[in-house]
């Protein structure tokens, strides 16, 4: 009777239905189909005769079809108007099994002689399509900000609060999970950064302009840590401001390398002027001591002379007030020599070259010839390599360390031994041992300063300026010089130089 009654009944309903722009399906109490529109045929792909006089469970995937009677035997028992299974995923069977998402609602028909029930069964593909997009897209965002590690926040105009993530606790130094007050946020802010950060936002919210702003935090374990902060406020149509978002990034480690670099920029600077103050003096050193070498000559000489004529013919005093001045013109003309020579090793000097430095040490011992036959000197060598350097200063430098080697003897004949290795940082190692007096090693780190002694004039000669001159040899040849005990009597100094010479 149910299904002629529909059979017969008035087209007003049924061209209703077909204007449904959902699939509309009516079933008895049995669940069998008795009437569907249009577009039920095009969602499942059925003609309408192949649906019609069917059990609803032909539209059910088949893994929730044995439980559906029960579904409906419950809902013919309180049959109401409502969304089925509401928050539910549900789906529906096509006729080649393929399965589709879909929202339902049941709704009773108010028959006096029937039971029927009317569904609305709506296609959610294309929105189910664009959530999993949506999701896949707030996932990949949330993702890329986590691997960033980037705060974000959110100030709701409507609440006037403030949320904040987890990232951004961490970045203020707590743990992400912890619940946190606003105060207890801002109470880690710099408090000389507060009113900078107070004005940005009122800029911002009410005039507009980028929230954009470098700031200081202070870590619950004290050490200080940089943030920049960004965000952007959204307006209704007037003009007000509905809410502002932005997010926070940790530049700690790029202003410590901004800081790093100012300080190296600002080293390089004083070291340039020290490089320019150097050589003026430099220059001016060479220039006084050179323009004072005629003086002091007719001074040294005149001495002289007046020594050599008057001697024994003055009182004793005479003599010895004579033969301080001679002394003092001596040692001031060795003084303007030897100044001479430190002055045109950072004004002069030969292009660096392939040198032997077993070449360099013969000649070096030529010079010192004398000295050595005098002291009675063994000199002893490793095999010496050959390095790029300026040969003259080679020369000097070797000269000046086996000279002291001989002046500050023992009472033992002087043994030195000119040694090398090679070092794991490229670099040739050289050393020059003795046997003498040794040097204290309170004093390692003066002894190459100009002008310094440790010993008497009458017993050791000198203007202490050797040493001074051999640390600059080497470190033109971009290379270290340094001294060290022997383990029994005398000294060993060592100076390292580039296996590959300096240009």
């Amino acid at each position: 009777m149910n299904r002629r009654f529909f059979l017969d009944s008035d087209e007003t309903f049924r061209a209703i239905l077909e204007c449904a722009p959902d699939a509309m399906i009516i079933t008895d109490a049995e669940g069998i189909m008795l009437i569907v529109n249009a577009e039920a045929e095009r969602l499942f792909d059925y003609a309408r005769p192949e649906l019609i006089g069917q059990p609803i469970e032909l539209l059910i995937p088949e893994r929730f079809r044995t439980r559906h009677p029960s579904h409906r035997t419950d809902y013919a028992a309180h049959p109401r108007r409502r969304p089925m299974a509401a928050g539910l995923e549900l789906f529906g069977r096509r006729r080649d099994g393929t399965e589709i998402p879909v929202e339902i609602c049941l709704a009773p028909l108010p028959l006096a002689d029937a039971r029927l029930t009317c569904s609305a069964i709506r296609d959610v593909s294309a929105r189910q399509t664009a959530e999993d997009d949506h999701r896949r897209t707030m996932e990949s965002y949330r993702m890329a900000v986590e691997v960033a590690e980037i705060g974000t926040w959110f100030w709701d105009g409507s609440k006037d609060r403030i949320t904040w993530s987890g990232q951004f606790q961490k970045l203020f130094g707590l743990q992400s999970d912890a619940v946190l007050s606003y105060d207890e946020i801002t109470g880690l802010i710099h408090p000389e950064d507060k009113p900078r950060i107070d004005a940005a936002i009122e800029a911002a919210l009410h005039r507009d302009v980028p929230y954009d702003i470098e700031y200081r935090i202070v870590w619950p374990d004290g050490s200080i840590r940089w943030l920049i902060a960004k965000g952007r406020v959204h307006r209704d149509a007037a003009g007000s401001p509905l809410d502002m978002q932005g997010t926070i990034t940790d530049v700690t480690e790029r202003k410590r390398a901004q800081e790093v670099l100012r300080q190296r920029e600002a080293q390089e600077r004083r070291t340039a002027e020290l490089v320019r103050s150097n050589h003026d003096l430099e220059q001016f050193a060479y220039v006084a001591a050179h323009d004072l070498q005629e003086p002091l000559r007719m001074v040294a000489s005149f001495t002289q002379l007046l020594g050599q004529r008057y001697k024994g013919r003055l009182d004793a005093d005479a003599d010895e007030f004579i033969d301080y001045a001679v002394d003092g013109a001596q040692r001031m003309q060795q003084l303007i020599k030897d100044l001479l020579a430190y002055c045109r090793l950072g004004t002069g000097g030969q292009a660096p070259q392939l040198t032997s430095c077993l070449d360099t040490l013969d000649d070096a011992l030529r010079n010192l010839h004398a000295a050595i036959a005098e002291s009675g000197a063994t000199i002893t060598n490793d095999a010496l390599p050959d390095i790029v350097a300026d040969c003259a200063q080679l020369v000097q430098l070797f000269q000046n360390l086996i000279g002291n080697a001989i002046k500050y003897r023992s009472e033992q004949p002087p043994r030195i031994h000119v040694g090398v290795r090679a070092s794991e940082s490229e670099e040739w190692i050289f050393s020059v041992s003795d046997n003498g007096i040794g040097i204290d090693a309170k004093y390692f780190d003066r002894i190459f300063a100009m002008f310094q002694r440790l010993h008497g004039r009458t017993r050791y000669p000198g203007t202490g300026i050797g040493l001074t001159m051999c640390r600059k040899i080497v470190e033109r040849h971009g290379g270290r010089i340094w001294v060290e005990a022997n383990p029994g009597p005398g000294t060993t100094f060592r100076f390292a130089l580039p296996a590959g010479g300096t240009d």
